[in-house]
């Protein structure tokens, strides 16, 4: 049944200890770069703007927030 497997993957996101650090990462990650605004120091986020890290590019727009998170990721925190 597709409610009872989205009910066991959510209560497995919820207890999931390395997901909780993704999130944290991703709220660190905000608040640096939202730093010098009203934004910045925010105690939490909306999952939807996890949808923008592919909208926010590099200088040279070749790359995108969600590229470096995910080298991040790999490289600091395998």
């Amino acid at each position: 049944n597709a409610t009872e497997v989205l009910i066991i993957a959510s209560i497995q996101l919820k207890e999931s200890p390395k997901f909780k650090r993704i999130l944290e990462l991703v709220l660190a990650i905000g608040n640096f770069i939202n730093g010098g605004s009203t934004r910045g120091g925010a105690y939490g986020f909306k999952l939807d703007c996890l949808l923008k890290m592919q909208d926010t590019k590099t200088v040279d727009n070749k790359k995108t927030l969600l590229h470096y998170f995910e080298h991040l990721l790999r490289t600091k925190f395998s």
